[in-house]
């Protein structure tokens, strides 16, 4: 009998969950700054349907969860050349923060930043690796830095 993999997400040292590195190393796809930033390509690179949801939720071994409790979120994000393959995709939680939101404005930040020409494909896929870094707490609001 063969035992299904059971994913785990981790709590760091800082308190931010992280994806299990072993079911979701993270995958880009083989594309270039240029076709990344070309019109539609993130509509049709974010290819996540209702099956490939509830397979992650699976593989992490979520059985139930409240609506907006967790985000399947691409490790890195499609603007940044993500795939939406089961090795970039994990069920991000909205709490403890920072969470999914907060991963969202990092990841908005960057693309928007490769868009203007402040960054290249490659610092977007590096600055989401370490997306808390990028993250400061001000008041109520969280506020990303560069």
């Amino acid at each position: 009998m063969l035992l299904a993999l059971v994913c785990q997400l981790y709590i760091t040292g800082t308190g931010v969950i992280v994806p299990d590195p072993k079911c979701t190393p993270g995958e880009t796809l083989s594309v270039t700054q240029e076709d990344v930033l070309k019109k539609g390509f993130g509509k049709k690179s974010r290819d996540v349907d209702s099956a490939k949801r509830n397979q992650v939720y699976e593989e992490y071994g979520i059985k139930a969860y409240r609506a907006g409790e967790y985000e399947i979120d691409h490790f890195y994000p499609v603007c940044g050349g993500g795939a939406s393959t089961l090795a970039n995709l994990y069920p991000q939680p909205a709490n403890p923060e920072p969470g999914f939101h907060q991963k969202d404005l990092v990841e908005t930040f960057a693309c928007r930043e490769m868009r203007k020409g402040k960054m290249t494909l490659a610092e977007v896929q590096a600055f989401v690796e370490d997306w808390t870094a990028h993250l400061v707490r001000v008041g109520k609001k969280w506020k990303v830095v560069r």
